[in-house]
């Protein structure tokens, strides 16, 4: 054997060590990158939450409207899209509407349900939080999984 397949022989079994190596690598820096962005979904629902209780304490009701309520969310690059009764605040990576699986975003005089709705790592699976009347945040579906 010449000493230049040799050579070749030895890369090649060094790529086949090194490659699984490098995927997990790959594989954590995308779980990482995917769990901060998930932060947004998580602090804005709490901040949607607050809104919510506020207007429930001047109106003695939840409301069904982003704008009626005064939440908002800011910057082009907001990735999730968030839904309460029929509104919806579409971000860069959310649905325009809440998939059919999904429970309804409802509101009542005494309850309500919002989602944080966004595909993070464009596969199929979607990204899902919700928050109620609780304040309760619910990481619904991972995006990762």
């Amino acid at each position: 054997m010449s000493k230049r397949n040799i050579i070749i022989m030895i890369i090649v079994a060094i790529g086949f060590i090194v490659s699984p190596a490098c995927q997990k690598e790959a594989d954590n820096y995308e779980r990482g990158t995917v769990k901060a962005k998930q932060i947004e979904a998580k602090i804005n629902l709490e901040a949607l939450a607050i809104a919510e209780l506020g207007y429930r304490a001047m109106a003695n009701r939840y409301s069904a409207s982003f704008g009626e309520m005064g939440f908002s969310v800011s910057g082009e690059d907001q990735r999730y899209s968030y839904f309460v009764g029929q509104d919806v605040l579409k971000g860069a990576r959310g649905p325009d509407k809440l998939p059919e699986s999904l429970e309804p975003a409802l509101v009542t005089q005494n309850s309500f349900v919002a989602y944080a709705i966004a595909n993070l790592d464009d596969d199929p699976d979607l990204d899902i939080w919700t928050v109620n009347q609780n304040r309760q945040v619910v990481h619904v579906r991972d995006d990762l999984l």
